[in-house]
């Protein structure tokens, strides 16, 4: 698999190996996020990290992940991030809600 299924890596041998080494885990954290917005969540990364209790460095690519599978969509709204940039908040792109799992 490729990305956005599985973590993506530029062709730098580091990059590659943290890819590899994140892939079981990245796609628990994926299924975590898209059980918050298939619950109804409309939120940045960063309030979907802040909501897991994890760091907004494993949320981002992973909520860029359903972005590119056409998971997520853009709710047009923004909200101030951790940095103090302007984050776009996004939404399940099936508005039919399905039964969290915790």
């Amino acid at each position: 698999m490729t990305y956005p299924a599985t973590p993506g890596y530029r062709d730098r041998d580091t990059s590659k190996k943290t890819a590899q080494a994140i892939i079981a885990e990245a796609d628990t954290l994926r299924e975590k996020v898209a059980v918050l917005y298939r619950s109804g969540a409309k939120a940045s990364a960063d309030k979907i990290a802040e909501a897991l209790g994890r760091s907004v460095l494993a949320i981002r690519p992973r909520v860029s992940e359903l972005v590119a599978q056409n998971k997520l969509v853009d709710t047009g709204m923004r909200e101030r991030n951790a940095s103090g940039h302007m984050a776009k908040v996004y939404k399940w792109a099936d508005e039919r809600k399905e039964p969290t799992l915790f």
